[in-house]
């Protein structure tokens, strides 16, 4: 089919339909990025595709979904998150692609923090750091940096979780990474949970001001509600952008059923 083959142009010509499966993740349209890398590789299968890039790109997908998808930090399956990104990392090493790996390396560091093996975790971030160096990739540094600040804060190191944030600020500063200024504010909330720093999380993932495409962050929330749970002076706040978080995703259902 044409959708198919045109899927597999765009993926292999560096990503391109990956980088649109992640801005869904990030606007916490989960469902969304699953159904869209499940169909391709369904075509893939259908069509005798043997690309390993396109392929690769949509197993990470759908491990990264199932990654946002995990509530608890340690009760989601180790098997479940760590089968998708082992199978998406042995294809983009397979398929030679270096410059992809990071993106895996980074979810896979995720998914292995949160379910308990912070060694592992440590080893696929280092790889990540290294070629990120190597390339230079500063964007991938910084994202290495965001979740070493967040490892370290949960292990109650807030001195390496100061630093790693301080590194990952200053290569969002210098490359105007701005994709990446809403989890630094979020982050900031975690390390510190005053009201200044609440509300500029609140205000972050809401998305003001807007830069590029209208909508919030909306994949950061439940990090945020895990926050807000014990303040209940930020009901109101927390509601407002639940609610905002809901007329987003129904305006966007909207227009691409008129666009059908």
């Amino acid at each position: 089919p044409r959708a198919a083959q045109n899927h597999v142009r765009v993926n292999s010509r560096g990503g391109w339909y990956y980088t649109y499966c992640e801005l869904l993740l990030a606007r916490g349209l989960t469902d969304e990025a699953v159904a869209r890398a499940s169909y391709a590789l369904r075509a893939y299968r259908d069509n005798h595709v043997r690309l390993r890039l396109p392929i690769a790109l949509d197993h990470l997908t759908a491990a990264r979904a199932a990654l946002a998808a995990a509530q608890d930090q340690y009760q989601e399956s180790e098997l479940a998150l760590r089968d998708g990104f082992h199978q998406a990392l042995d294809d983009l090493r397979a398929a030679n692609q270096e410059h992809h790996l990071p993106r895996a390396l980074l979810a896979h560091a995720e998914a292995s923090w949160r379910v308990g093996d912070t060694a592992e975790a440590d080893d696929l971030l280092t790889e990540a750091e290294d070629i990120a160096e190597r390339g230079p990739m500063p964007l991938f540094a910084a994202d290495a940096a965001l979740l070493r600040a967040r490892i370290a804060l949960t292990a109650n190191d807030r001195k390496a979780a100061r630093t790693a944030r301080d590194t990952a600020a200053a290569l969002i500063a210098r490359h105007e990474y701005g994709a990446r200024r809403p989890d630094l504010a979020l982050l900031d909330a975690e390390m510190d949970p005053t009201d200044a720093n609440l509300r500029a999380a609140i205000t972050a993932i809401r998305g003001e001001p807007f830069e590029g495409i209208d909508g919030g962050w909306w994949g950061l929330l439940p990090r945020l509600d895990a926050l807000l749970a014990a303040r209940p002076d930020f009901a109101t706040e927390r509601d407002s952008l639940h609610a905002a978080r809901d007329a987003y995703v129904t305006e966007r259902a909207a227009h691409l059923a008129q666009a059908k």
